[in-house]
């Protein structure tokens, strides 16, 4: 999940109220941010052995 997404779930609210609505259950979940993935993805492919390959995810 990006984490400029997280604020759709009401997590700015909730810093900012102290109080989090939401419904209960065991919530757990990873967040990275758009510039981490594409810092990453670049220094992969600035690395040899990429040359002329085909890339893709599977999400």
């Amino acid at each position: 999940m990006y984490t400029d997404f997280v604020g759709v779930l009401g997590l700015d609210s909730a810093l900012a109220t102290g109080e989090l609505r939401i419904y209960p259950g065991d919530w757990k979940f990873n967040t990275v941010t758009r510039n981490d993935l594409a810092v990453g993805i670049a220094a992969v492919l600035s690395e040899s052995g990429h040359e002329n390959k085909t890339l893709s995810s599977i999400v």
